[in-house]
C-alpha cells in the first residue's frame, strides 16, 4: 500500500517538474506565445504575392501593348505595366510604368453572377487617388472587376483577365 503512495507522488512530481522553473523554455505566459489569426490578419494578407496578368492589353491611343503585374505585401501594393512593341507582348520596349500605394480590404460581396469577392480600395502614393474595385483570390489566380463603371465600384469580376501567382 505504501508503494502506491510513492508511485503517485513520483508521477505528480514528474508532471509538475516541467512547469515553471528556470529551464530552457519560455517564461512568457502561454497565451502570448500562441499567435491567433484575426480578421485583420486575413485582410492584410488576402492578396499577398506577385500576380501577372494573362492578357496583353492594347493602349490604343499610343499604339502600345502592355502586361500588368500587381504585387501585394501586407497592406502595400505595386502595379507595374511592362510595355511591348507587339500585340503578343513578346518584344519588350524595356520601358515600364510603376505605381505604388496602400490597400485595404473591405466587405465580402456577392457579384451579380453569384460569385463571392471582396471590396478593395487602392490608394496611390503619388497623388492619393483612390480606386475602388472588387477582388477574388482563388489561391493561384486573382481576379479584379472590369473597371468600366465610370469610377464606381463594379459588381462583377472580369474573368477574361486573370492574374497568375508568380
Amino acid at each position: 500500500m505504501e508503494f502506491k503512495y510513492y508511485l503517485i507522488f513520483a508521477v505528480i512530481l514528474f508532471v509538475t517538474s516541467g512547469c515553471g522553473g528556470s529551464g530552457g523554455g519560455s517564461s512568457e505566459p502561454a497565451d502570448t506565445r500562441i499567435r491567433i489569426l484575426t480578421e485583420s490578419d486575413v485582410e492584410i494578407t488576402y492578396a499577398n504575392g506577385s500576380w501577372l496578368s494573362s492578357v496583353c492589353t492594347e493602349d490604343a491611343p499610343n499604339s502600345q501593348f502592355y502586361t500588368t503585374t500587381f504585387s501585394f505585401d501586407s497592406g502595400n501594393y505595386t502595379a507595374t505595366l511592362d510595355f511591348y512593341e507587339d500585340e503578343d507582348c513578346t518584344l519588350s520596349k524595356a520601358t515600364n510604368f510603376i505605381s505604388s500605394g496602400t490597400y485595404s480590404l473591405g466587405l465580402e460581396v456577392t457579384t451579380t453572377s453569384g460569385v463571392k469577392a471582396y471590396q478593395i480600395n487602392l490608394i496611390r502614393d503619388s497623388d492619393g487617388a483612390l480606386q475602388e474595385t472588387i477582388i477574388q483570390n482563388t489561391g493561384v489566380t486573382l481576379y479584379f472587376d472590369n473597371g468600366d463603371n465610370g469610377g464606381a465600384r463594379s459588381d462583377e469580376l472580369n474573368f477574361d483577365n486573370e492574374y497568375s501567382l508568380l
